[in-house]
C-alpha cells in the first residue's frame, strides 16, 4: 500500500510458482509438439519495407520455390529507440517520416518518390536536432494519397506522418535479418509499444541494371539529424495508420530453434462445430483440399517440385527462408492474408474467412470475440538440436525438480547426468 498525498493505491504482485514439462528426446534432438492459433501471430517483429514489398508479396512467392522477385537489397540500416545505457557515441538524432519513398501507383521505392525527401532534407533547421520538430510540426508536406484521403498534401503531425527523436540506435547485424527480394526485415526481439522502428536501405532492380535504388540516408552521408523511413512510430499503431499494413502479421513462432527437417510434421487444423478437428473446410467450393494445400502451404513434392495437381503430397514445404526459418523457429505464410484477404480469392464462404484478424489490434475485443479466433490452429512435431544439453524450456527451475529416464529406467542426478538449474539445462553425463 501506498500513499502520495491524498491518493492511496493498493498493489498486489503474483508470481506462477510452477509447471509441469515433458521433453522427450530422439535421435539426437529434443521432440515437441506444437500447436499455434491464428491468432497468436508474431506482434511488433517483422515488418515490410514499404507497401511496394507488402503488395507484391503474394504474387512474388505464387510459385516457391521460385521467388519472382526482380529486387536485391543490397544495403540496410535499422534504427530503434534506444532504452538502455549504451554509449552515447552510439546515439543518433532522427526524423523518421511514414511516406518516404512510398507511392500509390505501384512506383518501385525511392526518396524521388512523391518529392518528400527532396523537401524534407532542404528545410532549414532540419539537421539540427533542436529545431528538428518545430522545423516539421504542423508545416504542410508531401503524403501518399488514399481513398479515405485522396489529397497530396497534410499538415504534419507528431506520431502519424513523422517522428523525431534524439536517442536512437543503430542495431548491429547480429540483432536482426532480412529478405533481400521479398523486402521484409525480422527483428530477434519484439518491440515495445514505445519503442520507434525506422530504416534506410538501398537495392537494385534486374529491369533497370546500374541504378540503385535509395529510401532514406545512412549513418555515414551526413552530419547531424538522419532522414529515415518510418515503419512504426512509439506507440501502439492504429488499424488506420497506412503503417498497420507494414506490421507482418503472417508470421508465427514455435517458440524453439535450431529445427529439423527430419521427422518435421506440420498441419493446419480447423474445429468444426458438428465433425469436431478437421484439417480442410467443410466448404463444397474447397472441402477436397486439405487446410495446409489451400493455403498454399503445400504444392511441391518430396524433390521441391511442383505437382501437376498443385496440390502437393500432403506434406508441409519445409523451405528455407519462404515458409519456414529453421534457426529462429518461425513458421512463414506464403500470403499476407492467409486466414483472411486470401481465402476470399479462394470462393471460401464468408463464415469461414479470418478477416477481423487483420484489422484489428490482435488482443482486441473485436478480434478475440470472433468465433473464428479459436477455431484455426496450426498443429505439428519438430525436433529440436540439443546441442551441448537438454534445454528445460525454463529459468530458475527449483532444484530437485528435475527427473530424468531412458528407456523407462530412471537416472541417477550427479552421477547420468548434471542440471543447471539457473539456466534450465541437463546435461547427460554417462
Amino acid at each position: 500500500e501506498f500513499q502520495f498525498g491524498n491518493t492511496f493505491l493498493t498493489t498486489v504482485f503474483s508470481e506462477q510458482q510452477s509447471e509441469a514439462r515433458n521433453i522427450t528426446v530422439q535421435g539426437g534432438g529434443v521432440l515437441n509438439n506444437f500447436k499455434i492459433k491464428a491468432i497468436d501471430y508474431d506482434e511488433n517483429q517483422h515488418y515490410f519495407l514499404t507497401h511496394y514489398f507488402r503488395d507484391n508479396y503474394d504474387k512474388s512467392l505464387e510459385n516457391y520455390p521460385v521467388i519472382a522477385s526482380t529486387i536485391n537489397i543490397t544495403k540496410i540500416e535499422v534504427w530503434r529507440i534506444d532504452l538502455g545505457n549504451s554509449n552515447l557515441q552510439e546515439q543518433h538524432p532522427v526524423i523518421a517520416l511514414r511516406d518516404l519513398g512510398e507511392s500509390n501507383t505501384g512506383q518501385l521505392p525511392d526518396n524521388s518518390n512523391i518529392n518528400l525527401y527532396n523537401t524534407i532534407s532542404t528545410l532549414a533547421g532540419i539537421r539540427d536536432a533542436s529545431t528538428t520538430y518545430n522545423t516539421v510540426n504542423g508545416v504542410s508536406l508531401p503524403v501518399v494519397p488514399t481513398s479515405a484521403s485522396p489529397s497530396t498534401v497534410k499538415n504534419y503531425e507528431s506520431g502519424k506522418e513523422f517522428v523525431v527523436h534524439k536517442r536512437v540506435k543503430k542495431l548491429s547485424e547480429s540483432e536482426y535479418s532480412y529478405h533481400a527480394q521479398l523486402g521484409y526485415i525480422s527483428l530477434n526481439q519484439k518491440l515495445n509499444n514505445d519503442q520507434l522502428l525506422a530504416v534506410a536501405f538501398q537495392y537494385t532492380d534486374s529491369k533497370n541494371p546500374g541504378k540503385i535504388y535509395k529510401v532514406g540516408e545512412f549513418s555515414n552521408e551526413v552530419t547531424g539529424v538522419l532522414i529515415l523511413k518510418l515503419l512504426k512510430p512509439n506507440q501502439i499503431v492504429s488499424p488506420e495508420s497506412p503503417m498497420w499494413d507494414l506490421m507482418m502479421k503472417n508470421i508465427y513462432s514455435m517458440e524453439a530453434s535450431q529445427i529439423s527437417s527430419e521427422g518435421f510434421m506440420l498441419n493446419v487444423m480447423y474445429q468444426d462445430a458438428s465433425q469436431g478437428k478437421i484439417n480442410y473446410l467443410p466448404d463444397p467450393n474447397v472441402r477436397n483440399m486439405q487446410l495446409m494445400q489451400l493455403l498454399n502451404w503445400d504444392r511441391l513434392n518430396q524433390n521441391s517440385d511442383a505437382t501437376d495437381s498443385g496440390k502437393g503430397d500432403g506434406i508441409f514445404d519445409f523451405v528455407e527462408g519462404v515458409t519456414i526459418n529453421s534457426q529462429k523457429g518461425k513458421l512463414i505464410f506464403t500470403k499476407v492474408e492467409p486466414f483472411g484477404e486470401y481465402l476470399k480469392t479462394k470462393s471460401v464462404d464468408g463464415k469461414y474467412i479470418f478477416e477481423k484478424l487483420y484489422k484489428d489490434l490482435k488482443g482486441s475485443n473485436t478480434v478475440t470475440s470472433d468465433p473464428l479466433a479459436n477455431r484455426y490452429t496450426i498443429e505439428g512435431r519438430f525436433k529440436g538440436s540439443i546441442g551441448n544439453g537438454i534445454s528445460l524450456g525454463a529459468f530458475n527451475v527449483p532444484r530437485g525438480s528435475v527427473q530424468v529416464s531412458a528407456n523407462g529406467q530412471t537416472l541417477t542426478e550427479g552421477v547420468d547426468y548434471v542440471v543447471d538449474y539457473q539456466m534450465g539445462m541437463v546435461t547427460i553425463i554417462n
